[in-house]
């Protein structure tokens, strides 16, 4: 029904709207929409919310609709206004109230389809409980709309359960669960949208498990999504390194600090190691293995092991300087650097393997990295730099010292501001270079005559550097 834009054979004309993806990724999508207003009323009836939806409500008999059954939702599904009624499925949804299920434990562990995100889940615990939404569903709301929603059988299966609403037990309640196969292990992203609509179903829960059990998780998923993914290979080498390097048993908050990690998501790192034999809890803490003042060592008959690996792993974690070609190296070209001992590491490697306590490595420009490192060799510390980059006129090169300099010793083309007990120092941006009067001050330069300023600077930098003492440090 659509034969081109402003065609006046059109029943349908087109239009391109934002849309939100479920798993909370803004697209651009066509749209069509009937061609004639004026007739609409005429040929059919509004359908809200979905088509299918709405076309299956109209068909179903009246005894259907009063078939019923009673579900515990305790994820998405609490969200009756967010969820529920954008579904088209609000009237076979009635909410009993809030329910307190025995014998399970709330997880954000169920691996989404795109092996990456979670969602909500339940597993048994003796000891646990879990609060949710207790409704009344119609059979045919379970059949298509839940077992849609909720990927059944593949992804979730069916439990039966009885869950309490005050002094009120109610018997055969149906509640989904994660299949095994798609049940994680540690911490995973979790969308936007998910946890959103997660904290508007969880609102009205009990205050001490909301907060302490529905919330917490939730957090913790949020971190690892905003914090980004990491390389546990790293992180494990780096933990031990940390033990090792310990003259005492280090606390789970003290790794944490080193690690730069979240404690809220230590408990699965932490529990990792544990299990690959690495690491002992002290027998004498009053703390549960998780919490913050829980104390490890490393297990004594694992210690030559774990010096094996840690040797072999700073081998070929650590590179020279002397085959790194600054001069010709690459506009974007990054080295990593560790800024307090100056040791030069492969790409990758996010902790120094040098240094203790712990520290990060940091990104280099390359063309400006042998000023850096013979700046800090003559007693000149650093602070701050960048070689400058190709991608716009208004760049320039910079670089700091802790230190006062004299201002009358500047490299050719940079000057100086002077902060207290620092001095920085500053090209001239890239687009004022070679303007003549009356020209704009900024004007848009090809990438190769960017590279070539950039060049420049490195060559007067490197000119000025040479010239200057070796100082000592006090």
């Amino acid at each position: 029904g659509y034969s081109g834009a402003e065609s006046s054979r059109n029943l349908y004309n087109r239009t391109v709207q934002e849309i939100q993806t479920v798993s909370g990724k803004e697209e651009k999508a066509y749209v069509y929409y009937w061609a004639n207003p004026d007739t609409l009323n005429q040929i059919g009836t509004q359908i809200k919310h979905s088509w299918r939806n709405s076309l299956h409500l109209e068909t179903i008999s009246k005894e259907e609709k009063e078939m019923s059954r009673l579900y515990f939702a305790y994820g998405s599904c609490m969200d009756y206004v967010g969820r529920i009624q954008s579904s088209g499925y609000a009237d076979s949804f009635e909410k009993i109230g809030i329910a307190r299920l025995e014998g399970y434990e709330f997880k954000m562990n169920k691996l989404a389809m795109d092996g990456e995100h979670v969602y909500a889940n339940i597993i048994p615990s003796p000891k646990g409980h879990v609060y949710g939404v207790l409704y009344k569903i119609t059979d045919r709301v379970e059949a298509d709309y839940l077992n849609s929603r909720e990927g059944y059988p593949r992804h979730y299966g069916k439990e039966t359960v009885t869950v309490s609403v005050g002094d009120m037990e109610y018997d055969h309640v149906l509640v989904y669960t994660a299949q095994p196969g798609y049940i994680c292990s540690g911490f995973r992203p979790i969308t936007q949208v998910y946890e959103d609509e997660l904290k508007r179903g969880g609102a009205l829960l009990p205050e001490a498990y909301r907060t302490s059990a529905f919330l917490h998780s939730i957090k913790q998923c949020a971190i690892v999504r905003d914090r980004g993914p990491r390389d546990e290979k790293e992180d494990i080498i780096t933990a031990l390194r940390f033990f090792r390097s310990s003259p005492t048993r280090e606390s789970v908050f003290m790794l944490a600090n080193a690690l730069h990690h979240k404690l809220i998501i230590m408990d699965p790192f932490i529990q990792k190691l544990i299990d690959m034999g690495y690491i002992r809890q002290d027998s004498r803490d009053a703390e549960g293995p998780y919490g913050p003042g829980a104390t490890y060592y490393t297990v004594p008959a694992k210690r030559a092991e774990i010096d094996q690996l840690l040797r072999a792993d700073k081998e070929s974690s650590i590179i020279s300087d002397e085959g790194i070609d600054c001069i010709n190296s690459e506009m974007d070209d990054k080295t990593y650097v560790c800024t307090h001992c100056w040791t030069v590491h492969r790409k990758g490697i996010k902790f120094c393997r040098n240094c203790f306590p712990i520290r990060r490595v940091d990104e280099i420009d390359t063309q400006i990295l042998d000023v850096i490192l013979k700046l800090n060799q003559k007693g000149y510390l650093t602070f701050a730099c960048c070689s400058g980059h190709a991608k716009d006129s208004y760049g320039g090169a910079y670089f700091g010292l802790d230190m006062q300099m004299d201002q009358e010793n500047v490299p050719n083309g940079f000057k100086m501001e002077i902060e207290p007990g620092k001095s920085v120092y500053r090209s001239e941006p890239y687009g004022k270079r070679n303007t003549k009067k009356g020209q704009n001050s900024f004007t848009n330069l090809e990438r190769s005559t960017l590279e070539m300023y950039v060049k420049d600077d490195m060559r007067n930098l490197r000119i000025w550097v040479d010239g200057l003492p070796f100082i000592s440090l006090k």
